[in-house]
This record gives structure tokens, C-alpha cells and sequence, in this order.
């Protein structure tokens, strides 16, 4: 079994936010206008990576090799999951005590009428806008935090999760009827973009949000 302490959350600084806005100027028009009102420059970072990596590993977020994986029977490598445990936790949290907030990512790939829509869990998922978001809110349980983050390839550039806080918004207001409020009305305090070419994660938190 994989041990959780080999892998710990380690800060980096602003030279990260070129990074996580070169991420956001690929997503999707509604990500980017939810991110629209998002200063970068008003948080902090960190980074999931072994405690003894080298300085210069740390900052080269785009390449991978940073984080062992387990050689398969087929020779290809089996990515490590400690730093989606991690995450899982880490967002958990978040939305606890952030309530009343969402966890939200797009589907990319799949689009509501496609024969894949009919595959995805429906109660982490729904159809706005013509396309496909993950959610999970705050009162959602740990098995479908990690649901979420399963669901979407945050190697893939464009893909990105958010938790946005949703000031005035009752708890059994509808997942569509928060969606089209957000842009407006709702506060991103995380974002999460893959790293190491997809062997791990940044997470930027607004303010001085630290790592747990």
C-alpha cells in the first residue's frame, strides 16, 4: 500500500500563476467567464510532491517523472493515487467549510447527447448549457468528492476544478438554477489544474489559503 506521508503539499510561488493562466485561457467560455473575476496575484499555491524532490523539479510543472508509479505486467506505468487522495480530502474540507459552495469541473469530451451521457452517474453530474458539468456540493460525502476528480482528465489542459462559494443560495436551490448565477454572484476560493503531466496537482486558493 502506497504510504500518504511520502507525498506532502509543498508551496510555490507567484511564477505559478502563468502557469494555472495558460490552463484557464484554454477552458471553456462559461469557465473562463466564472474565472473572469479571479485575480490570481490574490492567493497562494502549492503543489502535491514528494518532500525530497529537487527545487528544479518542483518548478517544472508541465513535465512528469516527479511522482514513483508501479510498473505494470505490460510494461506501462500505473500512476500513483496518493495525490488524488489527498486532493479528495483537501476539497472535501473545502467545501465544508466554505458553505454553502460547489465543487464544479466541465466534461470535456462528452457532450449531453452524446451515447456517454447516458453512462455518467446522474447525481454528480448535470446538462446546462450544452454541455456536461461534475459537481458536488458541500454537504456531498467523500465518495463523491472523489467521483468528481475521477471523472475529469485534469492532465488534459483545458480541464479544471472549481469551488465556488454561493453567497444567498439556499442549500436546496437546484444545481441549474446555481449554474447561471455563478458568473455573477459566486466567488472562485480554489482552483485545481493538473501538473507533472497529470501525475499530480496545483491547487491555488483566493487569499492566503494554505495547504492542509
Amino acid at each position: 500500500m502506497e504510504k500518504t506521508q511520502a507525498i506532502q503539499s509543498l508551496p510555490v510561488g507567484k511564477w505559478a500563476v502563468g502557469y494555472i493562466e495558460r490552463r484557464v485561457a484554454l477552458a471553456s467560455d462559461y469557465m473562463r467567464t466564472l474565472l473572469s473575476r479571479c485575480n490570481l496575484q490574490e492567493g497562494a499555491a502549492f503543489v502535491y510532491a514528494p518532500r525530497t524532490v529537487a527545487k528544479e523539479h518542483i518548478h517544472n510543472l508541465g513535465q512528469g517523472g516527479i511522482i514513483e508509479g508501479k510498473l505494470r505486467s505490460d510494461g506501462s506505468i500505473e500512476l500513483s493515487q496518493v495525490p488524488t487522495t489527498l486532493l479528495t480530502r483537501y476539497l472535501y474540507r473545502k467545501l465544508r467549510s466554505s458553505a454553502p459552495a460547489i465543487l464544479l469541473a466541465e466534461d470535456l469530451l462528452c457532450l449531453p447527447t452524446d451515447p456517454c451521457a447516458g453512462q455518467i452517474n446522474p447525481s454528480i453530474h448535470v446538462a446546462y448549457d450544452g454541455r456536461i458539468y461534475y459537481y458536488a456540493r458541500n454537504n456531498a460525502p467523500l465518495g463523491q468528492v472523489e467521483e468528481v476528480i475521477l471523472s475529469v482528465d485534469v492532465a488534459y489542459p483545458p480541464a479544471l476544478l472549481l469551488v465556488a462559494t454561493l453567497p444567498m443560495t439556499q442549500s436546496e436551490t437546484r444545481v441549474p438554477d446555481v449554474l447561471p448565477a455563478l458568473p455573477e454572484a459566486g466567488q472562485i476560493q480554489t482552483i485545481v489544474v493538473g501538473a507533472y503531466d497529470g501525475e499530480s496537482f496545483l491547487i491555488w486558493n483566493r487569499k492566503s489559503g494554505r495547504a492542509k
